[in-house]
């Protein structure tokens, strides 16, 4: 039972004023061609936390209904149902009264439907996006925010009056992207049709078409057509920026990870990261909430990236492309993609380092440069350049030194023991060194990303399905 706990949240050292779920390391910008993307305004070491954000709306997989709480996401040893529907569970009596007054209060009654029609339990979610409000609340909102998008530049969207993106405001949900121009008709008319459901399914139900007073009113066609106009555009903003919700499950030892997906989520500002093959960050659902974590050093200047799909060294370029165009209708153009890099398997063996005149890769033991022509031989290298190059093999040195010492620390996790503070200083210092000076893509490289991966995967608590000893 106490692998079940929840663990304790890691959070950001500052908070970012403009957008608290980010640390105060990073911003937004804008440019036609990316969008809203983050950046990072100061120098990120490996690890650090970035962002931490509860969800704006969640939806557990159909299978997963019955085992896991629909309120904390957490798994359920002694399930409580809902006194109204045989669809969820809850962990507790507060999970299941928090639920039925929140999120589960439009699910309960239209959930049962959408299963019977074979719907999936994620369009639920979009109800859920509705937060208990009525149409006629909704009505004064959409108004204000259909405004805001003729009126605000367009890195203005999504801000409050305060110039503050709140993840609780739906405000953040409404301006996110839909890439509505770019979907083929056939999935503009699925989404359609099933935005016309839903729109059928509140007026069946007496919680949503409301007056002031909070009495059931017939609807006009003017009050369903603004309805369906709004789950419609929820539909799409829940494909194009849709989390899974995932938990990694153990056994062992030698522990071994198995990934498992329960559900989906929408995040409001975490929403803001554009994708990368070879992403900067790392994501760790948590319950209800998403930590962003560094994978590698982050030079200030540089775009937070974090990967849709598998990252370049687990899939091949194609597959990558594929998935990414039917989901979130966009090509890749980030550098692995660009330059065609290998999956893990494939790639080099050995680590090359940044020569110091043009970054371009060069061997310790054929060292000299192919582009500009430095020599790195001791023997025969520039006078002029004695410093430059003994440091270049003092740093060498130093990098291997430190990719060894990291070396056995993914078997010393694995068996169970306990990982030290000096444990996790090597791997950051490994791979901080190793982004620095180590030209990419190499398998040692990865290596130490999987390393410092592993370890935050590990400190998350995931469930403990049959660890022993």
């Amino acid at each position: 039972m106490s692998s079940l706990e929840a663990p304790k949240l890691p959070e950001v050292t500052e908070c970012n004023p403009k957008m608290p779920s980010f640390s105060n390391s990073v911003t937004m910008t804008y440019s036609p061609d990316r969008g809203r993307y983050i950046i990072a305004t100061k120098d990120i070491i490996p690890g650090e936390v970035i962002g931490n954000e509860k969800c704006y709306s969640y939806s557990l997989d159909l299978e997963n209904m019955s085992s896991y709480c629909s309120n904390c996401l957490r798994h359920c040893p002694v399930p409580l149902p809902c006194p109204s529907c045989s669809t969820v569970v809850f962990c507790s009596e507060h999970c299941r009264a928090k639920a039925i007054q929140g999120d589960h209060r439009f699910e309960c009654f239209t959930l049962p439907t959408l299963l019977a029609m074979g719907l999936k339990p994620v369009f639920a979610m979009v109800f859920k996006l509705l937060k208990n409000s009525s149409q006629t609340e909704w009505k004064e909102t959409l108004e204000q925010m259909k405004k805001q998008e003729c009126e605000y530049p367009p890195e203005r969207l999504g801000f409050n009056q305060e110039g503050v993106h709140t993840p609780g405001s739906y405000e953040s949900i409404y301006h996110l992207v839909t890439n509505k121009e770019k979907r083929p008709n056939g999935d503009l008319y699925i989404k359609c049709m099933i935005a016309f459901v839903l729109t059928m399914l509140l007026k069946q139900i007496d919680i949503y078409f409301l007056d002031k007073l909070g009495q059931f009113v017939s609807p006009t066609e003017e009050e369903l057509l603004i309805t369906g106009e709004m789950l419609f555009a929820n539909l799409m903003k829940i494909s194009c920026n849709g989390f899974q919700l995932v938990e990694f499950q153990c056994s062992g030892p030698p522990v071994t990870l198995e990934r498992k997906t329960i559900g989906s989520a929408v995040f409001a500002t975490l929403s803001l990261i554009n994708h990368s093959c070879n992403p900067s960050a790392s994501t760790y659902i948590m319950g209800r909430t998403q930590i962003l974590r560094a994978a590698r050093y982050i030079s200030a200047g540089e775009e937070i990236t974090e990967s849709y799909c598998q990252t370049f060294y687990k899939q091949g370029p194609e597959e990558r492309q594929m998935g990414l165009l039917e989901v979130y209708q966009f090509t890749c153009h980030c550098e692995a993609c660009q330059r065609k890099w290998p999956v893990y398997q494939e790639l080099p063996q050995t680590m090359q380092f940044k020569c110091i005149e043009c970054s371009r890769s060069v061997s310790t033991e054929q060292p000299i440069c192919r582009k500009c022509d430095t020599n790195y031989n001791r023997s025969d290298y520039e006078a002029t350049k004695q410093e430059l190059i003994d440091q270049w093999w003092s740093t060498a040195k130093k990098v291997k030194e430190i990719f060894e010492k990291s070396q056995h620390l993914p078997a010393k996790m694995r068996s169970c023991q306990p990982v030290t503070e000096e444990d996790l200083h090597v791997i950051r210092n490994a791979v901080e060194l190793m982004d620095k000076y180590i030209s990419s893509p190499c398998q040692p490289l990865w290596d130490v990303y999987d390393t410092l991966d592993l370890y935050f995967r590990l400190e998350g608590s995931p469930v403990f399905t049959s660890l022993q000893g």
